[in-house]
């Protein structure tokens, strides 16, 4: 035994290992450490977030068997359930698998070679009058709102 934990090959189990075997076993664990760190604010926020959008679909994972291809699939769902809010789950959820590397649960963290979709930008339409359009209004609210009228005419 001393042979093979000379040679890194063994490694004892610390209570910390038989805890956290799952993704909702570190990630409660992880939340009671970043509460600690953060305003009650952004606290509840990210919880909130995290807690609808990453937690059901993680939770019963065992650590050791997430992979890149989990995490790709979780970021393209975030990305089409959530799209304002992907950038910042996929980050604290990156985060939580980081603080697995470094309390040596995982070797590395899946989410470090995720691709990042590009979000769809959305164009809105035009919304102005069109010239008829605002000399009916202007004359409307000259007549019936002065007062709107002299805030459009300066």
């Amino acid at each position: 035994m001393k042979f093979a934990a000379y040679q890194g090959e063994y490694r004892q189990e610390s209570n910390l290992d038989v805890s956290l075997r799952t993704f909702g076993d570190l990630y409660d664990f992880w939340f009671a450490q970043y509460k600690n760190t953060v305003r009650g604010s952004s606290y509840y926020v990210i919880k909130k977030g995290l807690d609808k959008n990453v937690y059901p679909y993680l939770k019963n994972k065992q650590l050791k068997s997430i992979t890149l291809i989990d995490c790709q699939n979780l970021i393209n769902k975030l990305l089409k359930t959530n799209p304002g809010n992907y950038v910042v789950l996929s980050t604290y959820t990156k985060k939580i698998l980081q603080y697995a590397v470094t309390l040596k649960l995982i070797p590395e963290n899946p989410m470090n070679n995720v691709i990042k979709p590009r979000k769809k930008e959305t164009y809105s339409s035009n919304n102005y009058y069109s010239k008829e359009e605002l000399k009916t209004f202007l004359a409307y609210s000259k007549k019936e709102k002065f007062h709107v009228y002299v805030l459009f005419r300066l």
